[in-house]
């Protein structure tokens, strides 16, 4: 009885050990196929190494990949949909099975962007919150994170204020607020609010992240159209000012540095 569940177990270390090699070499055929732009069959050879080694993050990351691959961003066909939510979910279970941290950071930007694609506009924030928050996330990385989430912002109030071009003006004026459709200047302020603070987040990171400043004055002109006080909305212009300056500035200074002869 024992020499018989010894010799069980022994074909059974040898199957496993046979099913690692098979999961490595559909990995390695799928690679070839992804490489080729061959996706659909990428996906479905890094599909079945996995089904031979379970245990295996590489190919769980490259079967998320061929997924992405062939999802279109902003498609609305039912099929491409499916495809990205089916996305999204290969990369999460990269997430639950890398202990690497360089792929999983790349999984939560993945699944954001994937949302992104998806419109989907809360999901996206909140992936990309959750890629702020990795342990030990670069400082780069954060910086671009909260810089992307104001300009997120900065663009839905900037589509709900253009609704409220009055036209032919030069320059551009806008209706008073008064005359807004119900919620709409309450939304406005709040996606400002948002932005502005997601700006400063990134600035106290890299206070020399030229980008910023251009969209932090992006964010004061929206404030403008929003506001009734004349000399708040002055202070606002000459903040927006300011911070197209120090743009203009900063750029001038990466060029400067750029044009220097190497040592």
């Amino acid at each position: 009885m024992v020499l018989r569940l010894a010799i069980i177990l022994i074909f059974a270390i040898s199957l496993t050990g046979c099913g690692k090699l098979i999961a490595k070499d559909r990995l390695n055929e799928g690679t070839r196929a992804y490489n080729k732009g061959n996706y659909l069959q990428a996906e479905k050879l890094f599909e079945e190494s996995i089904s031979y080694n379970p245990d295996f993050p590489l190919a769980r990351l490259y079967y998320a990949s061929a997924l992405r691959a062939q999802y279109a961003p902003g498609g609305d066909s039912i099929e491409n949909k499916t495809l990205g939510e089916k996305a999204i979910k290969a990369y999460q279970e990269v997430i639950k099975s890398s202990t690497k941290a360089q792929d999983v950071d790349a999984a939560h930007a993945f699944i954001a962007d994937l949302y992104k694609g998806l419109d989907q506009k809360e999901e996206n924030r909140n992936w990309v919150l959750k890629r702020i928050n990795l342990p030990n996330q670069q400082d780069d990385i954060r910086a671009q994170s909260y810089y992307t989430l104001a300009v997120g912002y900065w663009e839905d109030a900037y589509k709900t204020t253009q609704k409220y071009v009055i036209p032919r003006t030069q320059p551009t004026q806008y209706k008073p607020v008064k005359e807004w459709d119900a919620g709409d200047e309450e939304q406005v302020k709040a996606l400002i609010t948002k932005g502005l603070g997601y700006m400063e987040d990134s600035l106290k990171i890299d206070p020399k992240y030229a980008n910023c400043y251009s969209y932090r004055s992006l964010l004061y002109r929206e404030q403008v159209k929003i506001e009734v006080d004349p000399q708040l909305k002055e202070e606002l212009t000459e903040k927006a000012n300011r911070d197209i300056e120090e743009f203009q500035k900063l750029n001038r200074e990466a060029a400067a540095v750029q044009q220097q002869p190497a040592s």
